[in-house]
């Protein structure tokens, strides 16, 4: 390694001194917010703090952001080690959106477990909370009207949310209770409430804005059933008016089998892919 003699033994270029004259180069001497992982606040983070703080007396930074590690079968993701995904190589098979709210689901000071079977897993959760703004118009232009109990949900959402944003970025909370406000939007929006089920999808996909959520808007293109779909979406749907509910169930699981969901609402039977 290449290093020069000094009283106090070799002495070597080093990545810490490195860091500490970029940062005060472009951010100035003192940090608003550091990041990196857990696995750098020793040697790294002290060392910058140590060295930076001896030559200006001042603060090197404010608040420290150190996130959990991030693990594939139980070890550290790491280049070195040759442990990672690509992000393009995941989004061939995920949506970028599904990424988001999976490591969001954790918060970022614990380790996660990272797997194509675990962003599976979280492929059907994510739908709970999207699917209600997608059916109930959580995108429309026109603002709904929150009345009642939906008001109410809302006003506790925002509450609830804000403080688990406000307990050091506890995003795992947070989307808690964005489950909570999609459930009230389920309920209003299939008991034919359309403004307050509207106004309460709105308020679902600005909350979960503020943590990058919902920026993709829902497909218009409805998909091309075949007959055979169709045709048991119709016998499904006779049958449940009858309130013929074990032959309802056994068609359900035929369409489920097929790759097809059902969500019944106010407006009829809405078919979509399964997640």
């Amino acid at each position: 390694e290449p290093a020069w003699e000094t009283p106090y033994g070799p002495g070597r270029p080093g990545w810490h001194i490195e860091c500490s004259a970029m940062a005060m180069k472009y951010l100035g001497v003192t940090l608003d917010i550091h990041g990196g992982g857990q696995d750098l606040i020793f040697p790294h983070h002290e060392n910058e703090i140590a060295q930076s703080e001896a030559a200006t007396d001042q603060p090197f930074a404010r608040f420290w952001t150190h996130n959990g590690m991030v693990n594939l079968s139980g070890e550290k993701m790491s280049k070195s080690s040759k442990l990672y995904f690509l992000i393009e190589d995941i989004i061939a098979d995920f949506e970028p959106e599904l990424v988001r709210f999976y490591l969001s689901s954790t918060h970022y000071r614990s380790p996660i477990e990272f797997s194509l079977e675990r962003l599976t897993e979280a492929r059907t959760a994510y739908a709970r909370i999207r699917q209600p703004m997608d059916r109930f118009g959580g995108f429309d232009p026109a603002p709904g009207a929150a009345t009642g109990a939906m008001a109410e949900a809302i006003a506790q959402a925002e509450t609830s949310f804000t403080e688990a944003m406000n307990d050091d970025a506890n995003t795992a909370r947070a989307i808690g209770y964005l489950f909570d406000l999609a459930r009230e939007v389920n309920r209003a929006g299939e008991a034919g409430d359309a403004e307050p089920a509207r106004a309460g999808a709105q308020a679902l996909r600005r909350l979960g804005g503020l943590i990058g959520l919902f920026w993709m808007a829902p497909s218009t293109a409805e998909p091309e059933w075949p007959a055979e779909v169709l045709d048991l979406v119709a016998r499904r749907e006779a049958a449940r008016k009858a309130r013929n509910f074990k032959e309802s169930d056994e068609l359900r699981d035929k369409l489920k089998a097929l790759g097809v969901v059902v969500e019944d609402g106010a407006q009829g039977p809405r078919i979509k892919p399964s997640v």
